[in-house]
């Protein structure tokens, strides 16, 4: 059985020697690039929401994970919930179960602590999904010429941002979080961090009377089959706005860049996004029948996982379900957290849910917690889950207002990195 426990600082450097190795994308090939990771390590601890573990057998430390405590809109509604993220596995210790110990100490410590979510970006989603963890929404690409944005002239509110306007960026962010399920809370620590470790990232702002009313953060890089050094794309990773005004000088600032990069990729949550490009097309050409043009890349990532579903009903105090009178019997399957595992009856009144101390119920639904997180975050209704085989009903007369019932307004958006 290994030991699971916090970090001290004199153990930083070996577990940066095992999440580098796990993680080659990170470059680096030296000792003192080993060295300067783990100062840049220490520096990242002034963000508050994180905490680093390692997992040791026989003294050995053989794999390490940071957990978050994070604040997440869930329709509507702020809870705390538990983050997972940099698990790393020693390579001499692979396919030893490291990976699974750590998932379990993480819900473990969750769940001790009366937490009703967790969330994780997976490096393999089938590996998370048999622990519970539902899929989010899907995120897109497009690559677009940027004379394809709208022409829009006016860009007078548009500026670069600098580690000066952190508070400014936290408070328009946490604007955008506290009005969008899905989005985690940020804090100033976690800018500082970006600002001074993600060198090539830019900001640009649009900002009135003192006030940031949206941003967007960039990057450059070399085009896939780049013919010259002038060959470049800009790549928008985050894209936040809260007026029309504001998305429309940002996006100003986008098309006037026609003249210097090949393409830009703005990555986004909006669906939509394509009615505001005048050629949403993709420039390869890939068509679908009978003549459906390749507009973007979509991909899935971020996942979700219920903890208790008592407790999750009890903190969704906003109504944010269907304005319909229901008692559901839910039968989740968790193999993880017997507590969570096995059926209990929930009233639905006036858009909110309540766990009932009866069995008798207006309609049966059986499914698993990773279904059931994916489907109380809405990334997907009832009726498709029903359809897909993913869920069971007892009377499949009900499926149409169970859609109903589960469905919100938004799909979950996150753009946090952890």
């Amino acid at each position: 059985m290994s030991e699971i426990r916090v970090l001290q600082e004199s153990e930083y450097l070996e577990s940066m020697r095992i999440v580098a190795e796990a993680y080659p994308s990170m470059g680096v090939a030296s000792p003192d690039e080993l060295r300067k990771w783990e100062q840049r390590f220490k520096i990242s601890r002034r963000d508050p929401d994180w905490t680093p573990y390692g997992v040791f057998r026989d003294g050995k430390m053989v794999g390490v994970y940071r957990d978050f405590d994070f604040t997440m809109n869930v329709r509507g509604n702020l809870l705390s919930a538990g983050g997972l993220g940099m698990v790393a596995v020693d390579l001499t210790h692979k396919k030893e179960h490291v990976a699974l110990e750590i998932v379990e100490a993480f819900l473990s410590h969750y769940n001790k602590r009366g937490g009703a979510m967790t969330c994780l970006w997976p490096f393999r989603v089938d590996f998370y999904h048999r622990m519970g963890f539902g899929l989010g929404y899907r995120r897109y690409q497009y690559r677009v010429h940027p004379a394809s944005l709208p022409r829009r002239r006016e860009k007078d509110h548009i500026r670069y941002l600098t580690e000066a306007d952190i508070p400014a960026i936290v408070e328009c962010y946490n604007r955008c979080f506290e009005t969008q399920s899905g989005m985690i809370r940020h804090n100033e620590g976690r800018y500082q961090n970006r600002f001074q470790y993600a060198e090539k990232q830019r900001y640009v702002g649009y900002g009135v009377d003192g006030r940031l009313d949206g941003y967007l953060i960039y990057s450059f890089k070399s085009t896939d089959r780049p013919s010259s050094f002038m060959d470049t794309d800009l790549v928008v990773t985050e894209f936040f706005y809260h007026t029309p005004r504001a998305l429309s000088e940002l996006l100003a600032f986008l098309h006037s860049q026609l003249d210097q990069v090949s393409r830009i990729l703005l990555e986004t949550s909006e669906g939509e996004f394509y009615f505001l490009l005048s050629d949403p097309t993709i420039a390869s050409g890939t068509q679908m029948a009978p003549t459906y043009h390749e507009s973007h890349m979509a991909g899935v990532g971020i996942m979700y996982r219920v903890m208790d579903l008592g407790r999750l009903f009890d903190r969704l105090e906003k109504p944010c379900f269907g304005d319909d009178q229901l008692s559901v019997r839910i039968d989740l399957t968790d193999t993880f957290l017997p507590q969570n595992n096995g059926p209990r009856v929930v009233q639905f009144k006036g858009g909110r849910g309540t766990v009932a101390d009866t069995d008798k119920a207006d309609v049966e639904i059986t499914l698993d917690v990773a279904e059931f997180s994916s489907l109380i975050m809405a990334a997907v209704g009832f009726e498709r889950l029903h359809t897909y085989g993913l869920a069971q009903v007892s009377d499949p007369a009900f499926v149409d207002r169970l859609d109903r019932l589960f469905a919100y307004r938004q799909k979950p958006v996150c753009v946090t990195g952890f």
